[in-house]
């Protein structure tokens, strides 16, 4: 039987991470936030510790695990103009504008510091 592999959104800082309980219950999960996206709801056990390739914990960072390709999401996305409204979104979608985001806030950072 041939693995199967999940989609990950890697390197999100844990800032953008919010603990929440269910309304009436004790069950836990967390809010992520990703710029550029919206916030994603997923479980505790979703939300793993980033590693470097040597195995070692890269402090205040996080692998958001987003199911297997084919799957789908509930993003709340938000405007000023028009509130909150859910979207369901492609696990791969929400990767590849993770991915996105990420590229474009590296490529401003380094335009900030060649500006120095």
């Amino acid at each position: 039987m041939a693995d199967v592999q999940n989609i990950f959104v890697n390197g999100v800082s844990g800032k953008l991470i919010t603990a929440r309980t269910k309304n009436g219950s004790e069950k836990t999960f967390k809010s992520v936030s990703l710029p550029g996206i919206g916030n994603i709801a997923v479980n505790d056990k979703q939300v793993m510790a980033a590693k470097r390739k040597d195995g070692t914990i890269v402090e205040g960072m996080y692998n958001i695990l987003l199911g297997k390709p084919g799957s789908t999401k509930t993003v709340s996305v938000g405007s000023k103009e028009a509130g909150y409204h859910d979207e369901k979104l492609a696990v791969e979608a929400i990767a590849t504008a993770w991915a996105e985001s990420r590229k474009a806030y590296r490529a401003a950072q380094e335009t900030a510091q060649d500006a120095e």
